[in-house]
């Protein structure tokens, strides 16, 4: 649930029990639902790799949520379905607070950077290890057990 307290807005989640975990600097994401055990970790990724030592700005945790979301409903077919769908809690001018979805036009913006990213990664491998490696491949040690 996304809300304004004393005019900041919060995201909250609540457990099974009703227990609530808000969103914070330290945690900026929060999945809920079908898709949770496999968007948690992805987003724990995402915000390593993008955002280690900073708070991702607006449109990063757009991106980073649909990121998640595409990978989850690719990761778990049946489990959760297009069509994705991201809503903001923005304050208008007149101070109001509002809920907005994005258009498909918006998504849309996310969608081809994650393409594009997604191309690049196989793109980045043979840049990394075109060279073949002079080290041997390491062996397993035997485990040694005391008599």
């Amino acid at each position: 649930m996304a809300l304004p307290v004393q005019d900041e807005p919060h995201l909250l989640q609540f457990n099974h029990q009703c227990q609530p975990e808000e969103a914070s600097k330290s945690l900026p994401f929060l999945a809920i639902g079908s898709g949770q055990s496999t968007a948690d970790p992805f987003l724990a990724f995402i915000r390593r790799v993008f955002w280690p030592n900073a708070e991702p700005r607006l449109k990063d945790g757009i991106f980073a949520i649909a990121w998640a979301l595409d990978y989850s409903i690719k990761a778990q077919p049946g489990g959760i379905a297009d069509p994705i769908q991201i809503v903001l809690l923005e304050k208008l001018q007149t101070n109001e607070w509002k809920a907005r979805e994005l258009s498909e036009d918006e998504l849309g913006q996310h969608r081809q950077m994650i393409r594009s990213l997604e191309e690049e990664f196989p793109q980045f491998t043979k840049r990394t290890f075109s060279e073949p490696s002079s080290e041997p491949i390491p062996q397993p040690q035997k485990a040694s057990h005391p008599s």
